[in-house]
């Protein structure tokens, strides 16, 4: 860049000078341009002049005064930096700015600054030292919701000093964009005989509608130093430069965004645009009627992620699912392999052989075909439950596979007691006893030694019976409350699965130690109480997504009607 340097009109003292310059003489609409003032020689400190000129926005940037001393003389050099900012296309006239410096006047060179319109390129022999900014993609036509890379290249000259590295802005009107890579790949490149620093921002976008999109342009501010063409070195030996501030834009892109073809699209299909494919895992594989079954969904690929939505079984014949949750995800810019795991909770409602294939519906705009990507059918054992009542009236909720564990209430008849002998009032004639056939010289030693077995035999029942109502009673002050306060808070429970059955299983638990037994192996309270422990550890030991949902209605009346009876 050729620099425009002006000398103080009038000088009345040699050793003081007055310096003017601008950091471009070329610049765009918008644009800040660096002006400096600098003086050399004063005696004493000088305060920055207030400038206003016609036509442009100013604003006072710094104020540095450094005090030298050169031959035993001491010296000020000072330097006033200012911002200028011209809003209309054409060529702009800085007059002659009056600097007063210890009482006099001095006067600079007035210096001249082309300014050209937003969009329009700036002649680089004007200005050599202003970076460059490019906006790229790697595809100009698209399909609506294609993901394709976006590269906003910023080229730096090598003989530019970069303060700080600016992330450039791009307005994104009818494109969704993924956030820019923190640190951007940088190398050295040669341009028009000139090496420049490159730096990459690489990301991507998709067009979210059809017809022809305008993207950018993109846009950058930064603040620089570049040598200021005196060739002279400052007070401390390095080469003179001086402050810029450039805001550069790149041209703007057209990009042709063709819509989804209807021909062929699926009844399911959700939006989804890239390669996809889907895996399952499923346990566990062998349960009883009506017990549950975790199953996770994979789906790796590249694309648009965010259209995605959980894999569909293909047969909900005989199956009760829940909503399926997403539990993980790695989607990076969709231009690289990321994947999305869901969780997906299902319940058979009738002896099953396997668990049907679960499908992804997504267009391939490679192929520019619709594509469906299935999971396998994986063999399952589903064994019958005895207990289990269909879909009548009398089941609970109406869904087949769920056990009804309501009884009806019934009144036992009273029992008339018949036939009871009537007590004698009188006892009969009384008989003599006969005279014992021996004498005993000591009885009372007899039976003391009798009463003192007794009494130890005694003594000993009781202290059993006291060691087992002290084990009891500490038993129950260790349980985590009453079977009764359980109960209630049981009736009362609208959270997770997994707190439902902890619950349950600590009623069981406490109403256990409170003396009571469970029932017989081949009674619905049984049933119930395997239930309630088997679900429990289910739900505390597999997936935390599916654990934390809510109870269904049915199932929580359905436990609890069963655990009030005990």
């Amino acid at each position: 860049m050729t620099l425009l340097f002006c000398l103080g009109g009038t000088v009345a003292h040699a050793e003081v000078s007055v310096v003017a310059a601008l950091s471009q003489n070329q610049a765009a609409v918008g644009d800040q341009v660096q002006l400096t003032i600098q003086i050399r020689g004063a005696q004493s400190a000088v305060a920055q002049p207030a400038l206003e000129i016609p036509g442009l926005e100013i604003d006072p940037a710094g104020v540095s005064n450094m005090q030298m001393n050169i031959n035993g003389q001491v010296q000020i050099f000072a330097t006033f930096t200012y911002l200028i900012t011209p809003s209309e296309a054409g060529e702009v006239t800085i007059p002659e700015l009056d600097v007063p410096v210890e009482g006099r006047i001095y006067k600079t060179q007035p210096l001249k600054l082309k300014v050209t319109a937003a969009n329009e390129p700036v002649n680089p022999s004007d200005d050599p030292f202003r970076p460059i900014l490019k906006l790229e993609t790697s595809k100009s036509e698209v399909f609506e919701s294609e993901v394709v890379g976006l590269t906003i290249t910023l080229l730096v000259h090598q003989g530019v000093n970069l303060r700080e590295l600016p992330f450039p802005s791009l307005p994104r009107e009818n494109f969704a964009m993924k956030r820019f890579q923190r640190n951007p790949d940088n190398n050295v490149v040669q341009l028009n005989g000139a090496l420049y620093r490159a730096f990459y921002f690489r990301t991507s976008i998709s067009a979210i509608k059809a017809g022809e999109l305008v993207l950018g342009p993109a846009e950058v501010k930064m603040d620089v130093e570049v040598p200021d063409g005196s060739g002279r070195r400052d007070p401390f030996g390095f080469m003179s430069a001086k402050q810029a501030t450039y805001k550069i834009k790149s041209d703007p892109l057209m990009i042709k965004s063709k819509p989804l073809p209807e021909a062929g699209k699926p009844a399911n299909f959700s939006g989804a645009v890239g390669k996809f494919t889907v895996q399952i895992q499923a346990q566990p594989l062998k349960v009883i009627q009506g017990d549950p079954i975790a199953a996770t969904l994979y789906i790796n690929g590249v694309g648009n992620f965010e259209s995605l939505v959980a894999p569909e079984i293909s047969s909900t014949e005989g199956w009760r699912l829940y909503a399926a949750k997403q539990v993980q995800e790695n989607r990076n810019t969709g231009l690289e392999p990321g994947g999305v795991v869901y969780s997906q909770v299902l319940i058979p409602d009738k002896v099953q052989t396997v668990i049907p294939s679960f499908a992804l519906s997504f267009f391939n705009p490679d192929t520019a075909q619709y594509e469906v990507a299935k999971t396998d059918a994986i063999p399952v054992q589903v064994l019958p439950n005895p207990n289990a009542v269909g879909a009548t009236a009398g089941a609970v909720g109406g869904v087949t596979g769920i056990r009804d564990f309501s009884f009806e209430p019934t009144d036992v008849p009273k029992e008339e007691l018949n036939g009871v002998l009537s007590v004698l009032r009188t006892p009969g004639a009384m008989i003599a006893l006969q005279s014992p056939p021996f004498n005993l010289r000591y009885p009372w030693l007899i039976h003391g030694i009798a009463a003192a077995l007794l009494l130890a035999i005694l003594l000993k029942a009781w202290h059993k019976k006291y060691s087992a109502r002290k084990w009891a009673r500490e038993v129950r002050v260790a349980a985590p409350a009453k079977a009764a306060d359980l109960l209630k808070q049981l009736r009362g429970e609208r959270s997770s699965l997994r707190q439902f059955y902890s619950l349950a299983a600590d009623f069981l638990t406490a109403w256990q130690r409170e003396g009571n037994r469970l029932p017989a192996t081949d009674s619905p309270k049984a049933e119930m109480s395997k239930r309630v422990l088997m679900r429990r550890d289910f739900y505390n030991y597999g997936s935390a997504d599916v654990a934390n949902q809510a109870v269904p209605d049915s199932e929580h009346q359905e436990i609890v009607d069963v655990l009030k009876q005990f």
